[in-house]
C-alpha cells in the first residue's frame, strides 16, 4: 500500500510540476507577445518622428503638463522626442501613446497631452517648404539633366511623383496622410542625386 501511495504522490508532484511549467511558459509567451507588439508600435512612432524631423515638421510635446517644444526643427526636435518614445533608452516614458501627423499647429493643440503631434511647416522660409521645393526640383530633372559632363548614360533614372502614388501639387495632406510615399520619394531623390546640395 505504501508503494502505491508513494507512486501516486510522485505522479501528483510530476503533474503539478508539468502544469506549473506549462503555465509559466504560457505567461512568458503572452508577455513576450505584448512586449513585441509594444516594440513594433514604438518603432513605428520612431519612424514617424524621424520622418517629421527630416521634413522640418513642428512638434508639440507636453511634459509634466507643460508644452516644452513647438516649432523646433533639426536634430534638437528628434533628440528631444525620440528618447521619450523609444523603450530601449532610459528616458522612455510610457505616458506617450502615439505620435500623430496633423495639418497645422492649431490642430496639434486639440490632442491630449499623451499624444505627440507634428505638422508640416509650409510657407515662405519654412523648413518643410524647402523640402517641397527640393522635391519639385528633383522630379523636374529630365534624362538629359542627369548626364554628367563626359558621361554616356544618366547617373540615375528619372524620378516622378506618380511612381510613388503622388501628384502635383504636393500639399500638407500629402506630407501627413501620404507620409510613407513622400518619405520613399525623398529617399529616392537623396540616394540618386536628385536633391541639390548647394542650398
Amino acid at each position: 500500500m505504501k508503494k502505491i501511495t508513494k507512486a501516486i504522490l510522485f505522479i501528483i508532484v510530476i503533474l503539478i510540476g508539468v502544469t506549473t511549467i506549462t503555465l509559466i511558459s504560457r505567461y512568458n509567451a503572452h508577455r513576450y507577445e505584448e512586449e513585441r507588439e509594444l516594440m513594433a508600435e514604438r518603432m513605428a512612432m520612431l519612424d514617424k518622428a524621424h520622418y517629421g524631423n527630416i521634413m522640418g515638421f513642428g512638434f508639440r510635446i507636453v511634459v509634466d503638463g507643460e508644452e516644452v517644444m513647438s516649432n523646433e526643427t533639426g536634430p534638437g526636435a528628434f533628440v528631444f522626442v525620440s528618447p521619450r518614445i523609444n523603450p530601449r533608452v532610459h528616458q522612455f516614458d510610457p505616458f506617450y501613446t502615439d505620435l500623430v501627423f496633423v495639418l497645422n499647429e492649431d490642430e496639434a493643440q486639440e490632442f491630449p497631452d499623451n499624444i505627440i503631434a507634428a505638422w508640416p511647416r509650409l510657407g515662405e522660409r519654412e523648413p518643410t517648404e524647402r523640402i517641397l521645393n527640393e522635391i519639385y526640383h528633383g522630379v523636374s530633372l529630365t534624362e538629359g539633366d542627369l548626364i554628367w559632363p563626359g558621361a554616356i548614360e544618366p547617373f540615375r533614372a528619372v524620378v516622378t511623383l506618380e511612381e510613388f502614388g503622388l501628384s502635383y501639387p504636393l500639399t500638407a495632406y500629402d506630407f501627413t496622410n501620404n507620409w510613407k510615399q513622400v518619405n520613399a520619394l525623398w529617399s529616392a531623390l537623396q540616394w540618386t542625386g536628385g536633391v541639390r546640395s548647394d542650398e
